[in-house]
C-alpha cells in the first residue's frame, strides 16, 4: 500500500484508501481516505482527508437488496408469462387445426356466410399466435436463449409467402396490398421462421395503423448505397408516427396515441430479431416525399447464391 501511495504521489496523484476506523470510544464506521502531499510552510506534509460513509454505505446495501429482489421478481413474472404463453399455445393450435379442416371441407361443404365467420376466427386465431410467440421469442432473447436455424433462403420468396398471408386482412379494410418481390433480388443467410416472424409483424403492423381503404406496398430489392445488403420496405399511407416517438417504438410494450392497440411487442420483436441476424431496422415517417404514412425498411447482409449442380445422362453443368 505505501509503494502504491509514493507512486501516485510522484505521478501528482491521490490515493483513495476503502477501510474501516475506530472512534475514541471504540466503535468503528465505514470511511474512505484519501491521501495526498500538502505543502505546508515550504515542507511537504502526508495529507490524510477521512470521510465518514456510513449513510453512503447503508444506501448502496438497501439499493442491492432493491435490485436482487426486483431481479427475483423479474424472474418470476418471465416464467409465469412463459408458463402462460405455453398454456395458450396448446388450445390455439388445435383451434386452428379443427378450423382448418372444417374451410377445406372436412364436415362437407360450408356456406359462405359460415366460411366468412371461420375465416374471422382463424384470423383472430393466427393474431393471436403471433403475440404468443411474441412473448415467448422475448423471454428466450432476454435470457439469450434464442438460436437461429440459418439456411440460405431465396428472400423475395420468403416476403411473398409471407405478406401474401396477410392478404385476408387487408382485404377486410379495403386496403390494397401490392407485394413487389422481383425474383433475384438475392438470397439471405436467415432462420425462415424467424424472418417469417418479422416480415409479418412490421406488414400486420402497417395494415393495422392505415385507415380503410388506404394502400400498404411491400417490397424487396438490392440496396443501392451499400453492397452486399437486400432490402425489405413496407410502406404504407396510414397515420404515420409523431417524429418526437420514431425513435421509441422498436422498443418493448412501447405504442403511440390513443388508437394503439395490441402488445406493443410487434415492432420491437422484429427489430430484436433482425438485429439477431447481422442486420438493422430503419422507420421513416413520413416516407420520403410522401405528406403522411410510415416507411419501415429492414436490411439484412446478403448471402451468396448457392452453387447447384443439374446432371443428365449427357452433359452437366455448375
Amino acid at each position: 500500500l505505501l509503494r502504491v501511495i509514493q507512486n501516485n504521489l510522484k505521478d501528482k496523484r491521490y490515493t483513495l484508501i476503502e477501510a474501516h476506523c475506530k472512534r475514541r470510544d471504540g466503535s468503528a464506521f465505514p470511511s474512505e481516505i484519501a491521501v495526498n502531499e500538502l505543502n505546508v510552510i515550504g515542507e511537504d506534509e502526508l495529507c490524510f482527508l477521512i470521510r465518514d460513509v456510513t449513510i453512503r454505505q447503508q444506501s448502496e446495501n438497501a439499493l442491492r437488496h432493491m435490485v436482487t429482489r426486483l431481479e427475483e421478481h423479474d424472474r418470476a413474472k418471465s416464467q409465469f408469462v412463459s408458463n402462460v404463453s405455453h398454456e395458450l399455445k396448446t388450445p390455439l393450435t388445435s383451434m386452428m387445426y379443427a378450423i382448418g379442416n372444417m374451410l377445406q371441407g372436412a364436415l362437407g361443404d360450408v356456406p359462405v356466410p359460415i366460411r366468412e365467420y371461420l375465416e374471422m376466427l382463424n384470423e383472430d386465431c393466427r393474431r393471436l399466435m403471433g403475440t404468443v410467440n411474441d412473448i415467448l421469442d422475448m423471454g428466450k432473447i432476454e435470457a439469450k436463449k434464442l438460436v437461429l436455424s440459418r439456411v440460405r433462403v431465396p428472400f423475395a420468396r420468403l416476403v411473398r409467402r409471407s405478406a401474401e398471408s396477410l392478404r385476408i386482412q387487408a382485404e377486410a379494410k379495403g386496403i390494397g396490398l401490392d407485394i413487389l418481390t422481383p425474383e433475384g433480388s438475392g438470397f439471405a443467410d436467415c432462420d425462415p421462421h424467424k424472418m417469417e416472424r418479422v416480415i409479418l409483424n412490421i406488414v400486420s403492423n402497417a395494415i393495422k395503423y392505415t385507415p380503410d381503404g388506404g394502400h400498404v406496398e411491400v417490397r424487396v430489392s438490392r440496396d443501392a448505397r451499400q453492397e452486399g445488403v437486400i432490402l425489405l420496405e413496407v410502406e404504407d399511407s396510414g397515420i404515420g408516427i409523431p417524429p418526437e416517438f420514431l425513435h421509441m417504438v422498436t422498443e418493448r410494450y412501447f405504442r403511440v396515441g390513443e388508437q394503439a392497440s395490441g402488445s406493443g411487442l410487434g415492432l420491437s420483436i422484429a427489430r430484436e430479431l433482425v438485429e439477431l441476424h447481422g442486420g438493422r431496422v430503419e422507420l421513416a415517417s413520413p416516407p420520403p416525399g410522401k405528406a403522411q404514412g410510415t416507411l419501415a425498411t429492414v436490411l439484412l447482409p446478403m448471402a451468396a447464391a448457392p452453387k447447384v449442380l443439374i446432371a443428365d445422362d449427357e452433359h452437366y453443368v455448375i
